[in-house]
């Protein structure tokens, strides 16, 4: 019998080369940043192997040949000045066709002849193009499944170079032949960016490495700054008005107007005043009035506020009117608006649940207007036809006054006191709750669940060691 000292040494030793293992086997598998002109699939480090240890030794790793810089994934941070959405999906004619089977045979590569592109300065709100130029390096056909950018402020379009330099529209899922070449070519808006903006467009095929990303960035200077440039009104009642400022100032120009663009929402209103100039000449520094409300739909408000400047913006393309292009900038206007009459939760979930097993809901529903009393709602069950809820006999529903909020709130229980026998499956449906208010007379909330017969789980008591029992190796 080995000795518990000797066992512990043991154990200990083959979980460090374990451990070693995977974090060599995990380093093999990292995909590795594109570089200029070089196929990565060589670079990829070789997993170690682990040696037989002989008894009473530690095992061996076999070195592995690493690259002498592992380049890290290039990566698109969350915080470089986009203010896009990173996860925006395929634009259209760039959609998803079906991912490639894994090659049995010779393996496509994709090789980046040119490089990163770096657009260097700009100013916010020019935009700027440029093709990256890639071939086929492998031995088998490259197949694109998808083109996706970082974002919505580039679009990409891609096409493939024939022997005789000739460019045709690529097609996702077609074959690229070994040693053709294809191109990339990206179209970037700095709308709403600043400083060291940083993009990519994912290129995802049969390529081992599975995804490609073509890398850009920009240094981009704000013509004009806008404080805050997220205004949340907070929590209005639909008939209450908020107000809230906005500053802008530029930093290239000493003067300049400034006024809202006229796809201002009618909820809002938007008054620019000059600060230190007039509304002729301009002004270095401008407020901006917004007033929210009344009237505001109920639900989350979120609005995208434009403001135009008489600065033609350098380099850009005549309007659609054909007049020159001017700077603008943007902000946001955030805020939660609620109803005259409002319930919490506005769905109702009991889960999973075993046939006669009772199971208890709270909800509460409030009266925000200051002149009217909410009377005791009434409550009524129905399935999600308007029909009378099946199960309705097994759904008790009680309102409970709240103490110091009488006439404002009440508390409304579902008590789901068990489900039948013979319900195997999803039940659901829709409480009405009848609140008397003449805007809002009733408030609907949806309510579902599942029930599926079979006994409890078991739950195995813990063993107790026998008298005397040497406690486990930990």
């Amino acid at each position: 019998m080995i000795p518990s000292h000797r066992l512990r040494s043991l154990v200990l030793v083959g979980c460090a080369a374990g451990v070693l293992a995977l974090g060599a086997a995990a380093q093999a598998a990292r995909p590795q940043r594109l570089q200029t002109g070089v196929d990565l699939t060589k670079l990829h480090p070789t997993t170690p192997a682990v040696q037989a240890a002989a008894p009473g030794t530690a095992p061996s790793i076999a070195p592995a040949a690493l690259p002498s810089q592992p380049a890290p994934l290039a990566v698109h941070s969350p915080d470089d000045g986009h203010g896009h959405d990173h996860g925006a999906p395929a634009q259209p004619g760039f959609g998803t066709v079906a991912t490639p089977p894994p090659q049995n045979g010779p393996a496509p590569s994709v090789v980046w002849l040119d490089g990163e592109k770096d657009f260097g300065e700009l100013i916010q709100g020019q935009t700027a193009d440029h093709t990256f130029r890639l071939k086929n390096g492998g031995e088998g056909d490259l197949i694109i499944s998808q083109i996706k950018p970082s974002c919505g402020c580039t679009h990409a379009a891609t096409s493939v170079v024939d022997d005789g330099g000739n460019r045709t529209p690529y097609s996702l899922g077609a074959a690229i032949r070994p040693n053709q070449e294809f191109e990339v070519s990206i179209h970037f808006n700095t709308q709403g960016k600043r400083d060291q903006a940083h993009g990519q467009v994912s290129l995802y095929c049969n390529d081992p490495r599975t995804v490609i990303n073509l890398l850009f960035k920009a240094n981009v200077k704000t013509f004009l700054n806008v404080e805050p440039t997220y205004l949340n009104l907070e929590s209005m009642a639909t008939t209450d008005v908020r107000e809230g400022h906005v500053t802008v100032k530029s930093t290239m120009v000493p003067k300049f107007k400034l006024a809202p663009a006229p796809d201002v929402a009618p909820e809002l209103k938007i008054q620019c005043t000059p600060r230190g100039g007039d509304a002729v000449s301009g002004a270095p520094e401008w407020d901006v009035h917004v007033t929210l409300g009344p009237g505001v739909p109920e639900g989350t408000f979120n609005r995208n506020i434009r403001l135009l400047t008489d600065q033609p913006l350098p380099g850009a393309a005549p309007a659609a009117d054909g007049k020159p292009t001017m700077h603008e900038t943007q902000f946001m206007v955030m805020a939660q608006v609620k109803g005259m009459v409002t319930c919490e939760p506005m769905f109702v979930s009991y889960g999973m649940l075993r046939p006669g097993q009772a199971s208890s809901r709270t909800l509460r529903i409030s009266c925000n207007d200051p002149a009217f009393q909410l009377p005791a709602p009434k409550l009524s069950l129905t399935n999600l036809k308007g029909e009378p809820f099946e199960y309705d006999d097994y759904i008790t529903r009680t309102v409970k006054p709240i103490a110091g909020m009488e006439g404002k709130a009440y508390d409304v229980e579902l008590v789901c006191t068990g489900m039948p026998e013979t319900l195997n499956g999803n039940f659901m449906g829709t409480l009405t709750i009848e609140t008397g208010h003449p805007t809002k007379p009733k408030v609907e909330v949806r309510f579902t669940g599942v029930c599926r017969p079979g006994a409890a789980p078991i739950v195995t008591p813990p063993v107790a060691p026998a008298a005397g029992a040497q406690p486990p190796i930990k």
